[in-house]
């Protein structure tokens, strides 16, 4: 269904996209790399957004770039969405621009919006929130019934709403219809299940069939805290050098700023033991991050 041969691409003399090859077929197969890994560059490229400097991007056969029509072989909802233009007020008169460009039946753009939850009534497009603009990206993929290839650059930022219309929609397209999924979210691949390709400075370094496999080549699962600390200084330190791998702290008024990696087996210790000797605040706990910088250094 995709094929994707040898792609360059970069932006003036920085070359971006270095030899990128990999096929898809019908399902998921979710991009994961570190920031700054030309994901979003690779979408772009394959959607027909760019032109590569080399390389082919096939569907069924056909070379999107070859002809200015075959780019509605391919339909993105992307991360940041461009402005839009000036004459075009509401979403609704929106997506039944985009349609009319692509060609596709505009009757059902008021249904998926309601389903989304973007409001019929506002007349203030340009002024829509990031995840009012997400909404709206998604309501395209779900109108793109000529795309064959479907390509979501993150899925963070939606409501929980329109979250389960996307998984629910991405779930039933990817019967018949190629997915890229580009995310930095564990929760993305656990609910729509599919391949799973590591990206690394501009290349495809490895492609599992399912994301156990990649957690499988990692021997030592390990989690990226960040949190503010207000207690004993003392206690903080020992902590640390008892359960983490690495860590960094700033003091600011007597507050500590800690960004630590710790082994997944410690993560429940550390935060107890912190907790019974201060106060801990605004706690998150990544686990993908640590994963990618794994997967990218080739760790088993």
């Amino acid at each position: 269904m995709l094929s994707v041969e040898n792609l360059y691409f970069g932006y003036g003399f920085t070359e971006v996209l270095k030899g990128v090859s990999f096929e898809a077929g019908a399902g998921a197969l979710f991009l994961i790399g570190p920031n700054g890994a030309g994901k979003t560059t690779l979408a772009h490229v394959i959607s027909g957004i760019y032109r590569p400097w080399k390389g082919r991007v096939l569907v069924d056969g056909v070379d999107v770039h070859a002809r200015h029509e075959n780019k509605v072989l391919v339909a993105i909802a992307r991360q940041q969405p461009p402005l839009v233009p000036f004459d075009v007020e509401s979403p609704l008169e929106f997506l039944k621009m985009y349609c009319e460009l692509r060609g596709e039946d505009p009757s059902r753009a008021a249904e998926v919006l309601k389903l989304l939850g973007v409001p019929l009534e506002r007349r203030d497009l340009s002024a829509f929130s990031p995840g009012m603009r997400k909404k709206v990206e998604i309501a395209k993929l779900m109108l793109a019934e000529s795309a064959r290839v479907l390509i979501v650059d993150e899925l963070a930022g939606l409501d929980a709403q329109a979250r389960r219309v996307a998984v629910s929609f991405l779930r039933e397209a990817g019967r018949s219809r190629c997915m890229i999924v580009i995310t930095h979210n564990p929760l993305d691949i656990q609910e729509l299940r599919g391949r799973v390709a590591v990206m690394v400075d501009g290349r495809i370094t490895a492609v599992y069939d399912n994301y156990d496999e990649a957690l499988a080549r990692v021997s030592e699962r390990r989690h990226l805290l960040k949190f503010a600390y207000k207690g004993e200084a003392g206690r903080l330190k020992a902590a640390l050098e008892r359960y983490a791998l690495r860590s960094s702290i700033e003091w600011r008024e007597g507050v500590a700023l800690v960004e630590t990696v710790v082994a997944e087996e410690h993560v429940q210790q550390l935060e107890r033991e912190l907790t019974e000797s201060g106060v801990l605040l605004n706690l998150t706990d990544d686990p993908i991050t640590p994963l990618l910088e794994a997967l990218s250094a080739g760790a088993r």
